[in-house]
């Protein structure tokens, strides 16, 4: 990056969670409803998070994990397990998978715009769309899709994270006995 804004908790306002979490967490939200019960883990010792977990309880008792990296691959997808199936959505693209518990089959499919299916659609679309929504409501100063009670939902519940942060395991590292 040429910028240090990544680096920099007084710039960014935190780590991975905020960086990159507050968009899953929207889409969490937006789904399900803000969590009744959490906890949080993070590497962040005070800094900047690079890794870090939240588990969930959401008001009608789904549990749910947000695992964020900055150092390692993820699979950057959401998995819901229902009683009979997992679902799960990629974070970028336009596939989903479905998988019954008791079955070897996947069914993979792809989603596609109702209103023309024979539509390519790109795989950061909804990425694109947003930056395209903000832009064009700085210029006309109209009103954002995402309103400022749902953002502040979202940094609000990021701030109780970062409140109740207990330290991220790492076993690799133990005292070396002599």
């Amino acid at each position: 990056s040429a910028s240090r804004f990544i680096l920099s908790k007084a710039e960014a306002g935190g780590g991975v969670l905020m960086g990159l979490g507050s968009h899953m967490l929207d889409t969490l939200f937006w789904w399900l409803g803000e969590p009744i019960e959490h906890s949080f883990i993070s590497d962040a010792h005070g800094g900047m998070d690079s890794e870090c977990r939240v588990t969930m309880t959401m008001s009608d008792g789904a549990h749910g994990t947000l695992e964020l990296s900055r150092s390692r691959q993820l699979a950057n997808s959401y998995v819901l397990e229902f009683e009979q199936a997992v679902l799960t959505l990629p974070l970028y693209g336009n596939a989903f998978e479905i998988r019954h518990k008791d079955s070897p089959l996947l069914v993979r499919e792809t989603v596609v715009p109702a209103a023309d299916p024979s539509a390519v659609v790109h795989e950061f679309q909804a990425l694109r769309d947003q930056f395209t929504d903000f832009a064009l409501a700085i210029r006309s100063r109209g009103v954002p899709a995402a309103s400022v009670p749902q953002v502040a939902r979202t940094i609000g519940f990021i701030e109780r994270c970062y409140a109740v942060a207990q330290p991220y395991p790492m076993e690799w590292i133990r005292p070396i006995g002599l």
